[in-house]
């Protein structure tokens, strides 16, 4: 465990030059270890903006039911948004490879699995073609995203992205602890190219692991439509798809949409969760919803939490367990 230890320590002080507190905290990388280990290991992957925090729920259910977890920073993560300026596609996929390099190695435990978030999920899919992993689970996928964002990295590439305007994402709170509220192109240039990647390594690929999907149609941050064409691709007898709509909470009616970011935390979580200290801070008569372009100036907050948190990850250790 040397090496990962040494990992975390350095992530945790190259963090602390851009962050302190709570930020700091939600922004390390993170390892739980089982009380009673099933000799199996999961390694986590936040998305795009994101940082290890956003994966904690799911970390603290796979720990109570065995695994080793671990989950890592993604570079240019966790500080400061200009940092992400200076990655490329690359360095993402060259620190999923050390985790899971890491976790063969040091714990000597081949059969691991790959939880990802958003961006984190097609990571962990393009690990799978390098690797072998027992099983995926792919939260919020990101397999698609605008049309504009597929003119990025051309745009980046003849220098235009430097006269263009950093971006914003939609938020509940002024400040969030554990992700970035703004991002240059460039950065978005890098997500398409590991879409792109993965789409163009995936219509090769002939065995796949089991594979674990969770969405929202609701979803306005990645396509939906990509994710449900993904799994038509994936074999049926090891793969499975849950599907969420925020309207179909019939026990939660203030529920109007399920944002992008909802599906990873549960509602017990003490930040995200629904009496958490970002999320519980916000007018509780406010409907629940991802926030479009129709939806300016309406009075929305965007989901945190997935209510169906438990029975989702029910469905994903049934199909990770699947022989």
């Amino acid at each position: 465990m040397r090496l990962f230890n040494a990992y975390l320590s350095q992530q945790k002080a190259w963090i602390g030059q851009f962050r302190s507190g709570e930020s700091l905290e939600m922004s390390c990388p993170f390892e739980i270890k089982p009380e009673k280990p099933n000799g199996k290991a999961v390694l986590l992957i936040h998305g795009f903006l994101a940082s290890p925090y956003i994966m904690r729920s799911i970390g603290e259910f796979m720990a109570a039911h065995g695994y080793l977890v671990r989950a890592i920073l993604l570079p240019g993560h966790g500080t400061d948004f200009n940092q992400l300026r200076t990655v490329k596609y690359q360095d993402w996929l060259d620190v999923c490879r050390d985790a899971i390099r890491s976790i063969q190695s040091e714990c000597g435990i081949d059969n691991i699995s790959i939880i990802g978030f958003s961006l984190g999920a097609t990571l962990a899919l393009l690990m799978s073609f390098e690797f072998k992993i027992s099983a995926l689970g792919l939260i919020s996928p990101c397999f698609g995203i605008s049309s504009t964002a597929k003119t990025f990295p051309l745009l980046c590439h003849l220098k235009m992205d430097k006269i263009l305007p950093d971006l914003g994402c939609t938020q509940s709170q002024p400040i969030n602890h554990a992700s970035y509220q703004r991002f240059p192109i460039c950065a978005v240039a890098e997500v398409q190219k590991v879409i792109t990647l993965y789409q163009q390594k995936g219509r090769l690929q002939k065995t796949w692991p089991r594979i674990f999907g969770a969405m929202s149609l609701d979803d306005q941050t990645v396509k939906p439509e990509a994710t449900l064409a993904a799994f038509k691709h994936f074999p049926p007898e090891s793969s499975c798809l849950k599907i969420y709509r925020g309207a179909e909470f019939k026990n939660a009616p203030e529920i109007k949409s399920l944002s992008h970011v909802a599906l990873p935390a549960s509602p017990q979580d003490p930040y995200f969760g629904k009496n958490g200290r970002y999320y519980g801070k916000l007018p509780p008569d406010t409907p629940f919803g991802e926030p479009t372009w129709r939806d300016k100036g309406k009075p929305l907050k965007r989901l945190t939490y997935h209510p169906d948190f438990d029975l989702m990850m029910n469905a994903l250790l049934a199909c990770f367990n699947t022989p």
